[in-house]
C-alpha cells in the first residue's frame, strides 16, 4: 500500500486494516512492511528496550526520533521541577571505564550537554562516596538512570549514611 493510498483510506476504512501483531512486526519488518517509496524516510532502526521480554526493530525517519527524544526529554524534565541549563548524571550501561580499572573518578564529562555519565559498572558500597562527591562538589542537580542502578546506588548511599547536597530529581529512564 503506498503513502497515497494510506492518507485516502477515511474512518470507516481504517477498521479493514490488519492488526500488526509484535509477532509479524519482528518477523516482517525489515521486509514485507516497509515502504517500497524510496523517498519515504531518512529512516534507521531503533530497538525497544525489550520490557515484554523481546525487543522490537522499529523503523523511524531520524527527525522523528530526535524529535521525539526531544518531547520526552522536556516533558519529563517539566514535571521533575528542572531544565535542559541544569546540569545532570547519568547512569547507564555505556562503558566509562573498563571494568577491571577500580579507581575514581567513575564517570566522563559531556560538556557540551552539561552533563556526566556515570559506570554502572562501579556501584557497591565502597564506591558510593566517590559517586555522591560527583554529585555534590560538580554541581549535578538531577540523576538520570536505571531505575536499578539507581536503587542501588541509593542502597549504598543510604548504608554508608551519607547525603546529596543538590539533588533536585532522581529519574529513571527506558534508556541511558
Amino acid at each position: 500500500m503506498s503513502i497515497n493510498e494510506l492518507n485516502k483510506i477515511d474512518k470507516h476504512g481504517i477498521q479493514r486494516l490488519p492488526i500488526l501483531t509484535k509477532e509479524n512486526l519482528r518477523k516482517f519488518a525489515k521486509t514485507d512492511l516497509l515502504s517500497n517509496d524510496k523517498n519515504f524516510f531518512a529512516k534507521s532502526f531503533y530497538p525497544s528496550s525489550g520490557s515484554t521480554g523481546t525487543p522490537v526493530n522499529i523503523l523511524l525517519a531520524k527527525s522523528v526520533h530526535q524529535k521525539w527524544n526531544a518531547l520526552y526529554e522536556a516533558r519529563v524534565r517539566k514535571w521533575a521541577g528542572v531544565n535542559r541549563n541544569f546540569s545532570k548524571a547519568i547512569i547507564g550501561g555505556r562503558r566509562v571505564l573498563p571494568q577491571a580499572i577500580a579507581t575514581k573518578p567513575f564517570y566522563r564529562i559531556y560538556i557540551f550537554e552539561n552533563q556526566y555519565y556515570f559506570s554502572a559498572y562501579h556501584i557497591n558500597k565502597k564506591n558510593a562516596i566517590h559517586y555522591l562527591e560527583a554529585i555534590n562538589n560538580k554541581s549535578i542537580y538531577y540523576l538520570v538512570g536505571y531505575a536499578m542502578n539507581i536503587y542501588f546506588l541509593a542502597l549504598f548511599i543510604e548504608e554508608n549514611k551519607l547525603e546529596s547536597k543538590r539533588l533536585i530529581a532522581v529519574l529513571t529512564s527506558v534508556k541511558s
